[in-house]
């Protein structure tokens, strides 16, 4: 993540300005909107629509009505979504004390994206050359992303926004000028009256470009806390869910920053008195980890999970991650809770209401993967095509002793599932299973004997499908492991 702070914003705003290259830097290494009111006010930013390679293809001049927050309140926990920040979580209320940090739409709670293959000038945090970079809460001068539309029940409130690119300047805006960015995002936020301190957040991605934004670290979501919430607690173990104990982490100072493994999928930043946040960040994760930095000067602290995407042609992304509030020890009890009741996952039918890929990623020499009508749909460009599900999967070998897919390809002589295990994540000829395939205009079932090979033992950690080895158009219509009917032992 590239840490954001308003120009002329918020606190300490240059010191805050240095440490978003700072951190993109790292992040790199790891790898038309109608206005929804013409109010003709002069000092009001105008408004440009853009896709990559920064091509202005619609121009506005009218502002954004300022809509205020909204709120969800249980009694125990109130919740602020800022609509004039793209609908950002600008406050977590607990106990009569905000935990989140809104000094200006570069922080809060929200997602913020990057491109693998653009330009970030770590040397210069004035470049105006600053790559693609969608803001759900507004640019570095300070304008806001609003939002198209929102609704609100008791327990839930969504929000749509086309989100301002963070720096305006190379793409046609300026500190007069906004620039919206080649997608939206939308936003779900509820509480549940029997987790009163769970908030469920489900984020979704809509690219509207038909380019391609490469593989980056992305803030997916980034959190900022006040300056009280300080100390970073984690588990850091090779024992994960069995309650071994955390530990307190060091925590750098900017510029520094630190990197955690995270093999629960959790961290907090927390209070003298053990409150504060914890964000729970369940099957996204190529890296199950976190990154975060205190930055004293601007009253804030941050952290986010590590999280590697893609962005492909008319691409959609979604996740769904958790916040816990209050005391950490009873966060991880609610973590525990969710993991048990949604681990392990084991089947991907495409039927989501987002037409998303469920956490299928495009590898090599495969175009990007759509969803409709409940199918999966990829063509391969060359001989060596493969997709691989980015998150860990933490499946018992043992207990899913066969895969099942049923696959329709053009053209092909076969295919194959590599895998890689928690204790060999290399990936190789000795972790592999071969099939046939009957190429056609039907769909085909395959069923596929992992047991086959010798290696598939233990926790496995992820799989990679090779659909075919020819160029030909895929579908997949799903993909499901096989549970052993064994009795168990005894």
């Amino acid at each position: 993540m590239a840490i954001k702070n308003s120009i002329g914003q918020g606190k300490n705003s240059g010191a805050t300005r240095m440490m978003k290259l700072s951190f993109l830097c790292i992040i790199m290494l790891i790898l038309s909107l109608p206005a929804l009111s013409e109010m003709g006010t002069s000092n009001l930013p105008r408004q440009q629509t853009v896709y990559h390679r920064w091509n202005v293809v619609q121009a506005q001049t009218s502002a954004i009505q300022p809509l205020g927050t909204i709120y969800l309140d249980n009694g125990i926990v109130r919740v602020g979504i800022n609509l004039d920040w793209g609908g950002g979580i600008s406050e977590i209320v607990y106990k009569g004390k905000n935990i989140v940090n809104n000094d200006d739409p570069g922080r809060l709670i929200q997602i913020s994206f990057y491109d693998g293959g653009d330009y970030y000038n770590n040397l210069d945090t004035s470049d105006p050359n600053w790559g693609w970079n969608p803001v759900q809460g507004g640019d570095k001068y300070g304008h806001g992303s609003g939002v198209i539309s929102f609704t609100q029940s008791a327990s839930k409130i969504y929000t749509k926004c086309q989100p301002c690119e963070w720096n305006p300047d190379n793409k046609g805006g300026g500190p007069s000028l906004l620039v919206r960015s080649d997608c939206y995002f939308e936003q779900w936020v509820s509480l549940d009256k029997k987790k009163p301190e769970l908030i469920k957040v489900t984020y979704k991605l809509t690219h509207l470009g038909t380019d391609e934004h490469l593989l980056a670290g992305q803030e997916f979501p980034c959190v900022y806390v006040n300056s009280e919430f300080d100390r970073m607690i984690i588990y850091r173990g090779l024992s994960p869910w069995t309650n071994s104990a955390v530990t307190e982490e060091s925590v750098p100072i900017f510029p520094n920053t630190g990197n955690w493994y995270s093999p629960e999928y959790w961290a907090a930043l927390v209070n003298s008195e053990n409150v504060g946040l914890a964000v729970y960040t369940p099957w996204q994760n190529c890296y199950p980890g976190c990154v975060g930095t205190l930055m004293p000067g601007g009253g804030t602290n941050y952290f986010r999970p590590t999280i590697l995407y893609s962005i492909g042609e008319r691409a959609v992304v979604c996740a769904t991650i958790y916040l816990v509030v209050g005391d950490y020890t009873k966060s991880r009890e609610g973590i525990y809770a969710l993991h048990r009741k949604e681990h392990p996952k084991t089947e991907w039918g495409f039927n989501s209401k987002f037409n998303w890929a469920e956490g299928w990623n495009s590898w090599n020499q495969l175009t990007s993967l759509k969803v409709s009508g409940g199918k999966l749909a990829t063509s391969s460009t060359g001989g060596d095509p493969y997709m691989g599900y980015q998150f860990d999967l933490s499946i018992p070998a043992e207990s899913y002793p066969k895969i099942e897919m049923k696959m329709k390809t053009s053209a092909g002589v076969g295919g194959c599932v590599y895998f890689i295990t928690v204790t060999d994540t290399k990936w190789d000829e000795n972790k592999v299973i071969r099939f046939s395939l009957k190429p056609g205009n039907k769909f085909r079932k395959y069923v596929l004997n992992m047991n086959n090979s010798p290696t598939w033992t233990g926790t496995i950690k992820k799989i990679r499908l090779d659909p075919t080895n020819t160029a030909s158009d895929i579908e997949i219509d799903y993909l499901r492991f096989m549970q052993s009917r064994r009795r168990p032992n005894g």
